[in-house]
């Protein structure tokens, strides 16, 4: 069907034109026969086919922030921070797995790096002997990062790049006496760099404060209840097993915390949720990697390292025997290159950071549940919301300020490489 369109030019007055209602363009009705397709069933051939059949190629977040990571390059050469080499080195790096953010703060640093590096080799040379043994033992550390240092407003200052390090230790496969030794070392390591035991970051309340204080007989009856009963049958058994005065402390924080009635059957559900919440700290603090006989301060690693010694003779003959030795060379870098006294020594942090111990926990696969991961996830999210993360301020003509610190980087480079080694046999089993 053929249309025939004229265009005729009729001139009217403004005033005219003006007064006229406002009106739409009609155009003439074409149907393209769409709305017989609807509905039916569509053949594909050829290169039409083979079109869709065909994956869409992977972008990766490199790709999307190319822009970014082009002018950081081009930043890195003019700025002497980067060499050709360097920058072809990143280019040839880049695969489906790399992440762009990652590069970004690497190449960041990088130029930061090279703007202060008189400061940054005090700070590298304070620990080379270090690296230079553990390199010579074959570890490789060129993948670790410590920390970020950062220089803002002429002050030096090291800075962790998370708000919680958790430095989890592959000791899954290893009989249980080996398990407690290694635990102790890593402790060690701990206490050298600042870190804390899982245990510590366990957040407690009042009503756990009370379960906790009954003598271990009635802490094992405590932790024997069964999780299947109903909600009442667990609140009577736990009224069974605990101590009368104990139980009625625990009824007096249910009611004037909590408003909570074990009269009130509605409230037997929550009731017995708080109580189990409170049994499972007391299960995971109760762990024997956290006793106190498991944990040697620094001036006595002469004692460890007799306990490593015999672990060494008990498995004289046994695969486990490569890796204790491993574990007793670490240990013996340790001791030879502490300090003491500058564990006496308090850092100078920026904002309202006192103590590294709230910013680092030590931990097990032995001894990993969703307990544990709560716990962290709790204290990495107060964290977050209080905004304090660690920041060090250097001191770098102090050498009371470079001995902590050098402690600090021992523990942290041997905890490191007692990891090093115990992924190594994990992949060997």
């Amino acid at each position: 069907m053929q249309i025939k369109t004229e265009h005729i030019t009729v001139k009217k007055p403004i005033a005219y034109r003006a007064a006229q209602t406002i009106s739409a363009v009609t155009l003439p009705f074409i149907d393209p026969l769409a709305s017989y397709l609807v509905g039916q069933p569509i053949l594909l051939k050829g290169k039409a086919k083979n079109l869709l059949a065909t994956p869409l190629p992977h972008i990766n977040s490199v790709c999307l922030n190319y822009k970014n990571i082009s002018e950081l390059l081009i930043k890195g050469i003019e700025s002497g921070a980067l060499l050709t080499k360097d920058v072809q080195l990143i280019i040839n790096g880049f695969d489906d797995k790399t992440i762009a953010n990652e590069v970004i703060h690497n190449i960041n640093v990088k130029i930061r790096n090279h703007a202060i590096a008189d400061k940054i080799n005090i700070i590298t040379q304070n620990c080379a002997d270090i690296y230079d043994e553990v390199h010579s033992l074959g570890y490789q550390t060129d993948t670790l990062n410590i920390a970020d240092i950062v220089y803002e407003e002429s002050i030096l200052m090291i800075e962790f790049s998370e708000a919680l390090s958790v430095y989890i230790y592959e000791d899954q496969n290893l009989p249980y006496d080996i398990q407690l030794c290694i635990c102790a070392v890593a402790h060690y390591f701990g206490l050298l760099c600042g870190a804390s035991p899982a245990d510590h970051f366990a957040h407690y309340s009042e009503d756990f404060e009370i379960i906790n204080e009954v003598n271990r007989s009635h802490s094992k009856a405590l932790l024997a209840i069964e999780d299947t009963l109903s909600d009442r049958e667990y609140i009577n058994e736990f009224k069974r097993v605990m101590p009368t005065d104990k139980f009625d402390e625990y009824v007096d924080i249910l009611e004037s915390y909590y408003s909570y009635s074990l009269e009130e059957e509605e409230h037997h559900y929550d009731i017995a949720q708080m109580i189990k919440e409170s049994l499972n700290t007391l299960r995971f603090v109760n762990q024997t990697h956290f006793n106190s006989d498991n944990y040697y301060q620094i001036k006595n690693s002469n004692k460890l390292l007799s306990r490593i010694n015999r672990i060494i003779k008990r498995y004289e003959n046994t695969t486990f025997y490569a890796l204790i030795t491993k574990i007793s060379t670490l240990f013996n870098i340790a001791h030879n290159y502490r300090n003491i006294y500058a564990t006496k020594f308090d850092f100078d942090f920026a904002g309202d950071v006192s103590c590294l111990s709230y910013f680092q926990v030590i931990t097990f696969r032995s001894i990993e549940n969703d307990f544990m991961w709560k716990a962290f996830s709790d204290s990495e999210n107060q964290i977050m919301e209080m905004g304090d993360y660690v920041q060090i301020i250097t001191d770098l003509n102090d050498l009371s300020f470079l001995s902590a610190l050098k402690n600090h980087q021992l523990g942290w480079l041997l905890g490191h490489c007692l990891n090093q080694s115990l992924s190594e046999y994990q992949n060997n089993v």
